[in-house]
């Protein structure tokens, strides 16, 4: 049984009965994409008085141009024709080999275009499978297989002046096809034949949205529209040109009743999601809104299968002003099919607009949707981030880059930054590619914030003194939202003081010495959503009598150097300020003298030493006074971090197995849990890289703590198996 399949418009006769045709073709939207093969060779068979011009066009592989059927003598026309057969041989010029057999069941078209008086004289055109084409005797022969097509079943064909195509489904294995047309058809006429295709797997990647073929014409609604329509189509090729200079022209003329057709082809089926793009304008330079668009219709097509008709419709359609010389507009719509051929259709009712110009007419694969909180991705400095996106077509592949064009692919993460980044402003873009498609979907741009902070470290706890102190952190206001930051720790703190989850804030009283090791602190933005990071705090403890609270010790860095601030009263009885500094707030050393103005009544007196050569890493200081009597007095403690020397790397991050290590120094290796507990040492060389064996531990984010007598490091990373 042989499936015919046309590209079919509703016709209506003189006794107003309308004639459907109604066939269905399917083509599967999978990765693997299908593309024309088009007929190689050519063959003319001819009567008496007839003749085809251009017949290599029909072959030329341009889908531009076409062949002409036409005759000539005009007496004696019943049994005189003129026949033009095309056929997949791929040695063009043999005469005398066979082409390529096609299976059974294949679809295939061919285009052609027919003259307008056709009507009544649908029987005078046939169209058949056949194969075995060579020459005997200098003249071309033939095998008819399948069943001929002709008559009513042509009625497609009836759209008054323009180009279409018929697809026939033989039942049998073929080679090509003939289309025949009767001399009497022909009277004063000429029929042309564009070209024929099969569809075949494409060999590697193809341009899918590549606009390949063009139609267009006049169907008229009534019989008398064709006779005397004055609507017209001018150079329809000009809406597939990537010029904005030149349009294609669809107008409707004085005959209500007519409707103008302009259809592109593009050279695989889109899927859903993806959008159809046209820029145009009203011919009589009126603005154009959806609203208005009183007799535009587009049709899309799914191989021949009218699969949607979209009208006036705001849900679907959108217009912007692309130019606003001439009002040139740009339409956008995103249909609910999967389509390969969109037919634009101008007029068929009263009141419609005289016509349009089609500047361009494109199709663009679907690309990605991006949430508010992907387009925007805060991060606090030494955190992880991950690019996100979802594709809005089934099955597309979701791509990121380093550019808005070109570029290079991106990995989505996660990645760790760093504190150099703080305050700065990283963008990335995405979009989606197609299996066997080259095109890529237009980018949309992700942008990472990378949220700097400051800390603070928690001030020396004095013995039977009471304790108030904080591990507060300070953002640079540039989030969403005020930040709310929560600090909570299983580690354990010297006796007698407690951390205040909400605030930071550490409050008790030292009533032990027992040193602990620095306490792990995670930090959590609530009010964002986002951890800020895992720190290490040491703490100082202290039996020394601290100095009044006018004596409080301030710091603060000036490049490498260290600037200390106190006052004092100058009628107490004490001795000049001894500025101690040390690398692990135990062992202090004396690095400075500042002279005490007592004895100068009770004058305020602000001081300060500047300590020009820090060592490298985190720098404790205090003051030690002593009074006449021998009572010795500490300052509050603190701290100065000054990174001049020691570089350290960790990789990779997140880590399976082995994370490696690279530092400048002999250095000794903590690493603490997200709870807080010590979980692994290590002395590394500085001399090599170190890597340290990691696959024991459970998955989660770790705390890598790097000392050696000059500073202390922390590196935080994640265990990933």
């Amino acid at each position: 049984m042989k499936t015919l399949i046309f590209y079919i418009r509703p016709i209506l006769t003189f006794t107003m009965c309308v004639i459907f045709l109604i066939c269905c073709f399917s083509i599967n939207n999978t990765a693997a994409q299908t593309i024309r093969s088009y007929a190689t060779r050519q063959a003319v068979k001819i009567s008496s008085g007839g003749g085809v011009s251009n017949a290599s066009m029909a072959t030329d592989g341009d889908p531009a141009t076409h062949s002409s059927l036409n005759q000539s003598i005009y007496i004696g026309l019943d049994n005189r024709y003129v026949e033009q057969i095309l056929d997949f041989n791929p040695n063009p010029a043999s005469v005398s080999t066979y082409a390529t057999m096609i299976s059974a069941n294949t679809p295939i078209t061919v285009k052609v275009e027919m003259p307008s008086t056709i009507l009544g004289l649908m029987n005078k055109i046939e169209i058949q499978a056949i194969t075995g084409l060579q020459q005997s005797g200098g003249s071309w022969i033939y095998t008819n297989v399948g069943t001929a097509v002709s008559g009513n079943n042509l009625l497609s064909l009836l759209s008054g002046n323009g180009s279409n195509e018929i697809t026939i489904t033989p039942n049998v294995a073929f080679q090509g096809i003939r289309v025949r047309v009767s001399a009497t058809a022909l009277l004063a006429n000429s029929a042309g034949v564009y070209h024929a295709y099969v569809k075949v797997p494409a060999t590697g990647n193809t341009l899918c949205n590549d606009r390949i073929d063009v139609m267009s014409g006049i169907m008229p609604v009534t019989i008398l529209g064709v006779l005397s329509t004055t609507a017209s189509v001018s150079n329809p090729w000009a809406a597939v040109d990537n010029d904005m200079s030149t349009y294609a022209e669809l107008k409707t003329g004085i005959d209500v009743l007519n409707e103008v057709y302009h259809t592109t082809m593009f050279n695989t089926v889109s899927k859903i999601g993806d959008t159809l793009q046209l820029a145009l304008q009203d011919i009589s330079g009126n603005l154009l809104t959806v609203g208005a668009l009183t007799g535009f219709t587009i049709r899309l097509y799914n191989g021949e299968t009218l699969a949607q008709t979209i009208t006036n419709n705001p849900a679907i359609l959108s217009l912007r002003l692309l130019n606003p010389v001439g009002n040139i507009m740009q339409m956008s719509a995103v249909p609910t099919v999967a389509f390969d051929k969109a037919e634009i259709m101008v007029g068929g009712v009263a009141n419609a607009f005289s016509g349009i110009r089609i500047y361009e007419m494109d199709r663009k694969n679907a690309g990605v949707l991006l949430t508010s909180s992907q387009k925007n991705i805060y991060v606090y400095a030494g955190q992880t981030y991950t690019l996100n996106a979802t594709a809005i077509a089934t099955g597309d592949n979701v791509v990121f880059y380093d550019a808005p064009v070109n570029g290079n692919v991106m990995s989505a993460g996660p990645t760790t930054t760093t504190e150099a980044q703080s305050g700065t402003m990283l963008s990335f873009y995405t979009g989606t590619t197609r299996n066997g498609c080259l095109e890529s979907s237009e980018r949309k741009t992700i942008n990472i914030h990378i949220i700097g902070f400051t800390r603070h470290f928690p001030d020396t706890a004095y013995l039977g003194q009471p304790y108030n102190s904080d591990i507060i952190v300070s953002d640079t206001n540039s989030l969403p939202l005020p930040s709310d930051f929560q600090y909570t720790t299983t580690s354990q703190l010297p006796e007698g003081l407690s951390l205040n989850p909400q605030t930071g804030v550490i409050t008790g009283m030292l009533t032990s010495m027992t040193s602990v090791p620095p306490i792990i602190v995670n930090i959590f933005d609530s009010a964002n959503n986002l951890p800020v990071g895992t720190f290490s705090y040491p703490f100082i403890l202290s039996v020394g009598i601290p100095l009044g609270i006018d004596n409080i010790l301030t710091c603060k860095t000036d490049g490498n150097e260290v600037l200390l601030q106190w006052s004092a009263d100058s009628d107490k009885e004490h001795m000049d300020f001894i500025i101690e500094r040390s690398m692990d707030a135990k062992k202090f050393n004396t690095t400075g003298v500042v002279k005490s103005n007592y004895g100068f009544g009770t004058v305020r007196t602000e001081y300060s030493f500047t300590d020009k050569q820090p060592d490298n890493g985190i720098n404790y200081y205090r003051l030690k006074q002593t009074e006449k009597n021998g009572k010795v007095h500490y300052s509050n403690l603190v701290s100065a971090f000054i990174n001049t020397k020691q570089s350290v790397s960790i990789y990779p991050n997140p880590v399976n197995t082995i994370l490696n290590i690279r530092t400048e120094n002999t250095s000794a290796v903590y690493i603490y849990n997200a709870a807080g507990q010590l979980v692994l040492t290590k002395t590394i060389d500085g001399q090599n890289n170190t890597g340290i064996d990691v696959s024991h531990l459970a998955n989660g984010i770790y705390s890598l703590r790097i000392g050696d007598e000059n500073e202390i490091l922390i590196k935080n990373f994640i265990i990933s198996h």
